[in-house]
């Protein structure tokens, strides 16, 4: 064996036989409790709080190694008794052989379950408010130009050979608590938390894989890829992300129990895939699958709001970190049989946020649909189809607008089982009430604007064809504005609206009503079938308030003028009806029914009836006038004047004639009540009216015999005159 070899065989067993002394005599050499205490003081007076350390363990022999056991943070003063942040050991193993060569190479560091509590009281204090402000004071000393000499200094000391195999975390355990929000007053528990990092350097990139539980049962969120490379002098901004994150099934009814006071019950699981890849500087790139299945939504009491519910979701955008903005390209959405699909951007979050955002519908089947909607179902029975595409603008809690356009080539719409009249009577299946549950909306700082075209249609009775509207939401009052709908053989336009701010909600509509058939409207709306005929043209202003027909009738109040041409009344002949009730011999007409050619008039809505005012009927040889109530519930209370015309007044015999009263204009007069219903009116002289008839021909008598007892006196008074001054000439 030559020389040199037998020297290097030397100096490496002494080397050995030194690692071998080293590892057994420097542990008992060093002060463990002296570095334990040195660790703590340092650490204290950094944080401003107590740190504690259980024990300081270090060995040669199969590291260099360093390992900290009960190592803990307390928390801020009036923030709890638990630890701010603990873990149960740390780990830290350095590669020897590298330290001879001048690099520093870490096989291993180990964080063993660390626990860290994050919350806020009830006026926004964080519980580490303490410790950020004792930094941001010390940076702020140090001057502006001083730290960032320093950070230069720092950066240029990083040595590229710096390297690390593994970092890991295992089993964390993050507690958040928000004593501003009621949902989170109680904490909110991630566990597991778990961390691995691997390939730590600084020229290449490093393996990132972590996992959270967030119900507490496992890893329902994991996140695996790279980060890097660093480089020499590390800039946040432009290091390379390459990260996927997966939540492979997360169960949502976990969260009913994880969330305090949460308003709703909701089920379902959920799956998603997405992807980051870019830079913070330059944008994150995401790409985004997603999977929500059987998602059910209660009220805590166990009333349905959405059932069963299964939707898939793609996702294709960019982040930009710096400002927290998003662009959206597109947002895809499928969900039996329908898609959704939007596209936008939403900026400066950190700041003044501003939405902008576009979306459509495919044709939406309704009758399918709704049935995921079982509180919407017990209100409102839907068919047909119905396509949507809107825009979402503005400063959300300040000035968002929604503009939305429908569009439906049929639509049909019946109340459900909680509006109809029904609903405040007995269940007749159960005998036990029906329960209804308000629906009261939030009080959102949002406008919504709508455009409405339907084809066909029909809402309860109502056939309608060519309906088109703009609609307007604010907060909780809808309106319906440039309404126009062709129905019942002719039109409707005006306005409508409901105020949901009111128990119970009000209504009100502004209606022109232009030649539509009269007896389709009352055989729809009040089943009164067969009874009025006509061409109807209307304006009118109705207000009420009500869950149910029954309260809106007794509720609704309103004013409107009417004009019906070429029409007729079923239930009686007027005029034959007036001459038997008058008893006047000859005066007859032929039929069961009125013929009229126009009857028009002014009309008050109020507590159930309708008060007629000034009501004139045109017929053939006679004309009407009326006023009085006519009920919602059909019924009369009428004041008539019938007016015959020469041909009648003159079939009408003289003495009976003198009976009877006259207008201003010497018209002759037959006062008639009507009662009944409007299905079978019931006609009768008006005493009243012949009282004050008769009342008014004693008084004409009395005047005309004054008149005629004056003019012969005044004749003889002149005869007499003329006589006498005769005499005297």
């Amino acid at each position: 064996m030559n020389k040199p070899v037998k020297v290097t065989l030397a100096v490496l067993g002494s080397l050995f036989v030194l690692l071998i002394v080293a590892a057994l005599v420097l542990p008992m050499v060093l002060n463990v409790d002296a570095l334990k205490s040195w660790g703590e003081e340092r650490a204290s007076a950094a944080l401003g709080r107590e740190v504690r350390i259980d024990d300081v363990g270090f060995a040669l022999w199969t590291g260099p190694r360093v390992q900290l056991k009960g190592f803990s943070i307390d928390e801020a003063e009036g923030s709890g008794e638990e630890p701010f942040a603990s873990f149960e050991s740390l780990d830290l193993r350095v590669r020897f052989l590298p330290v001879l060569r001048g690099r520093f190479e870490v096989q291993h560091i180990v964080l063993v379950r660390p626990k860290i509590r994050i919350a806020r009281d009830a006026s926004g204090r964080w519980n580490f408010d303490d410790i950020t402000g004792r930094f941001a004071a010390g940076s702020g000393a140090e001057g502006k130009g001083a730290g960032k000499e320093k950070e230069d200094q720092a950066s240029s000391q990083i040595p590229v050979s710096l390297l690390v195999d593994t970092i890991r975390v295992e089993d964390g355990d993050v507690h958040f608590r928000d004593g501003t929000n009621p949902q989170l007053q109680k904490g909110l528990t991630l566990r597991p938390v778990t961390l691995g990092v691997s390939n730590l350097a600084l020229d290449r990139p490093v393996t990132l894989s972590a996992s959270v539980g967030l119900t507490g049962k496992g890893p329902d969120l994991t996140l695996d890829g790279t980060v890097g490379p660093v480089g020499r002098t590390p800039d946040p901004s432009t290091i390379p992300i390459d990260l996927t994150m997966k939540v492979p099934g997360l169960d949502l009814s976990d969260f009913n129990d994880l969330i305090s006071d949460l308003p709703y019950v909701i089920s379902g699981t959920v799956q998603l895939e997405e992807t980051l890849e870019g830079t913070l500087k330059s944008g994150l790139r995401i790409s985004q699958r997603g999977r929500l299945a059987d998602f059910r939504l209660a009220s805590r009491e166990g009333h349905p709001f959405i059932h069963r519910l299964s939707a898939d979701m793609e996702q294709e955008g960019t982040v930009y970190p710096g400002d927290l903005s998003v662009h959206l390209d597109r947002l895809l959405l499928r969900a039996d049989e329908v898609t959704c699909e939007a596209k936008g951007q939403a900026k400066n979050f950190i700041g003044i946020p501003t939405v902008d955002l576009s979306f459509q519908t495919n044709s939406i089947p309704l009758e399918r649909w709704i049935e995921y909607f079982p509180d919407l179902e017990a209100r409102v029975k839907a068919s047909g189809d119905l396509a949507i595409s809107g825009s979402v603008k503005g400063t959300p809690n300040k000035d968002l607008v929604a503009r939305v356009e429908a569009v439906s080539s049929r639509l049909e719409m019946d109340r459900g089982p909680m509006l109809l009249e029904e609903a405040s009577e007995s269940d007749e299946s159960t005998g036990e009430p029906v329960q209804i549950t308000e629906i009261i909306p939030p009080d959102l700082p949002l406008t919504v604007t709508a455009k409405l075209s339907v084809k066909e249609g029909r809402f309860e009775w109502v056939n309608f064809r060519d309906y088109s509207a703009q609609a307007s939401a604010k907060k909780k009052q809808l309106s319906l504005d440039n309404m126009e709908l062709a129905a019942f053989g002719g039109r409707i336009i005006g306005s409508s609206w409901i105020n949901m701010t009111e128990t119970p909600p009000g209504y009100g509509s502004d209606i022109k009503i232009q030649g539509i058939e009269f007896n389709d409207l009352l055989t729809e709306w009040i089943n009164l079938k067969g009874v009025l005929y006509g061409k109807l043209t209307a304006d009118m202003l109705v207000s009420g308030v009500g869950n149910s027909i029954e309260e809106f009738k007794d509720s609704v109040i309103g004013v409107g003028s009417f004009r019906t041409d070429k029409g007729r009344f079923t239930s009686a002949n007027i005029l034959s009806e007036a001459g038997a009730a008058a008893s006047l011999l000859g005066l007859d007409s032929e039929g069961k029914e009125t013929e009229f050619d126009r009857m028009d008039g002014r009309f008050t809505i109020r507590k159930g009836k309708v008060l007629i005012e000034d009501l004139q009927l045109s017929a053939a040889g006679w004309s009407a006038t009326a006023s009085g109530e006519v009920g919602l519930d059909q019924s009369l209370n009428m004041s008539t004047r019938l007016a015959p015309g020469k041909t009648f007044e003159a079939k009408i015999p003289a003495d009976r004639r003198d009976l009877l009263p006259r207008d201003d204009k010497g018209r002759l007069q037959i006062p008639l009540r009507v009662k009944g219903t409007l299905t079978s009116p019931k006609f009768s002289l008006d005493s009243d009216a012949m009282e004050e008839a008769a009342k008014q021909r004693v008084k004409r008598k009395v005047e005309e015999k004054k008149e005629e007892v004056r003019k012969d006196l005044g004749e003889k008074l002149e005869k007499d005159l003329g006589d006498a001054l005769k005499k005297l000439f």
